[in-house]
């Protein structure tokens, strides 16, 4: 005997067995979907459990290439942000007129007003006092006014942005070439259990403000268009680099010591590599194998520390990069500015005409100034009595 079942019964047996293997269905095949961690108040608990070499320091990469399963205009999960200055009529999509890689890119398209897309919270969990990377590559059309921008911040549990915690990158206007925006930031903040981004094709009364307020007139782009790839969220290791000497101004034959600082709860899978520039972007050293880490002593803290000789160098001013890596992930680098002299950097004397205007320092740079100021020859400081 043969028992006929409704349509709709039938189609509700599929989805719960679907639901049953974690598995959904596409247009055109299937993909699996994240399990949510059991524990809903703390979404890093995951990754507290996973041993390091569990761990992928790329948390979520966007490439934006999901036609086979997303038939939508938008990538799954982005959603528009609606407010003012913000048009409804004003849409993003994906596209593939233009790519970094792959075949597709995420773009956006103006009609006057401003455009921003966000990826929200809860779907990419951080632990506390880590250090994250946020980047993504830009490329527009020729624009007058707006500019392409990406924004990123951590919000609470219940999704609260927490303000204190909100950077933009740099805004760009980049229409011959793609250009890399970033954005590291820590999560000091107790509250801090998501991060959040957002990417914006963003008119001046977006990017700046003015002191009439309301009143302010801007001018914008009624047709523009910025397409963006390649956005990715990694965690990545805090790295200091200095020298002993101030100012890192180095005498004729004084050794070059670059004390490196790491800071990570594990550090067992970096890597790091050693490139040196000149002024002219040349390069003029670069150290063949990786500088392996976990040969360093570790501090209770994770923070490692090691000590690299420079090579001998010439007469010049120099940029010194240490590029770190992850499972041949890239996670950035670090520079530090060294300057050879061609005398033995005795003191200078000093030249009235000329001086220092010290408050465009760093606060925490000031106590270098009494050994810096002789070897230079400045005849005058600028001090600030206190701080606004």
């Amino acid at each position: 005997m043969r028992i006929l079942l409704p349509i709709f019964l039938v189609c509700a047996l599929a989805a719960h067995l679907c639901a049953q293997n974690n598995i959904v269905a596409g247009m055109a095949g299937e993909y699996t979907r994240p399990t949510k961690s059991p524990d809903a108040k703390s979404p890093a608990a995951a990754l507290e459990a996973k041993t390091p070499e569990a761990v992928s320091r790329i948390m979520r990469r966007f490439d934006f290439e999901e036609r086979r399963f997303n038939v939508e205009e938008v990538p799954v999960d982005w959603e528009k942000i609606e407010g003012p200055g913000l048009p409804h009529y004003v849409n993003g999509r994906l596209a593939n007129d233009q790519a970094r890689s792959g075949q597709y890119s995420f773009r956006f398209d103006l009609n006057g007003g401003s455009l921003i897309y966000r990826y929200p919270f809860g779907k990419i969990p951080v632990r506390g006092d880590a250090h994250y990377r946020v980047e993504a590559y830009a490329r527009t059309s020729k624009l007058n006014h707006a500019r392409a921008r990406m924004t990123a911040y951590f919000t609470d549990l219940d999704g609260n942005a927490i303000r204190s915690t909100i950077q933009h990158s740099q805004p760009v206007n980049s229409p011959d070439e793609w250009t890399r925006l970033t954005i590291e930031m820590t999560a000091m903040h107790e509250n801090a259990a998501f991060v959040v981004i957002e990417l914006g094709l963003v008119q001046p009364n977006m990017l700046r403000s003015s002191t009439l307020g309301e009143r302010a007139l801007f001018m914008q782009d009624i047709r523009g268009t910025a397409w963006f790839d390649d956005v990715a969220v990694a965690q990545v290791p805090r790295v200091t680099l200095s020298t002993a000497a101030p100012g890192n101004i180095f005498a004729s034959g004084v050794p070059i010591d670059v004390k490196v600082k790491v800071n990570d709860r594990f550090t067992n899978d970096l890597a790091a590599q050693l490139l040196i520039r000149n002024a002219d972007g040349q390069l003029v050293y670069q150290r063949s194998q990786s500088l392996e880490l976990s040969a360093t002593s570790a501090s209770s803290a994770g923070e490692r520390q090691l000590s690299m000789r420079l090579p001998d160098l010439a007469v010049g001013w120099y940029d010194v990069a240490l590029a770190m890596s992850s499972q041949g992930d890239d996670l950035g680098a670090q520079h530090l500015s060294v300057i050879r002299l061609a005398d033995a950097g005795g003191a200078v004397p000093p030249d009235p005409r000329f001086g220092v205007v010290a408050t465009h320092l760093p606060l925490e740079t000031w106590n270098s100034l009494p050994d810096l100021l002789p070897l230079i020859g400045a005849g005058r400081v600028k001090l600030a009595v206190w701080n606004s």
